[in-house]
C-alpha cells in the first residue's frame, strides 16, 4: 500500500480544510462500517476519517486526542 499526498498550489501554505488526500490501494474496501471493518484497506479509510478519543503514546501511556476528560471505573 502507497500514500500519495496532494498538496495545495502553494507547498508552503498551512494546511486548510478541504484539501485532498490521494491514496492507491492493492485493493477496493468492501465496506466502511466502522462495526463490520476488519480488512486492512477499510481499517484504513476508516483510520483516515475518523479521530479516537485516545491515542497511545511511545511509552505505552494513554493520551487524550478528542476526549477532554475520563474516569476509569473500580471493576
Amino acid at each position: 500500500m502507497s500514500m500519495c499526498l496532494v498538496p495545495s498550489k502553494d507547498a508552503q501554505a498551512a494546511p486548510k480544510k478541504g484539501d485532498i488526500i490521494v491514496e492507491a490501494m492493492g485493493t477496493e474496501p468492501t465496506n466502511l462500517d466502522s462495526f463490520k471493518a476488519r480488512r486492512r484497506p477499510e481499517l484504513r479509510i476508516l483510520h483516515l476519517i475518523f479521530k479516537p478519543l485516545v491515542v497511545i503514546n511511545p511509552s505505552f501511556k494513554i493520551d487524550p486526542l478528542l476526549a477532554e476528560s475520563w474516569k476509569t471505573s473500580k471493576d
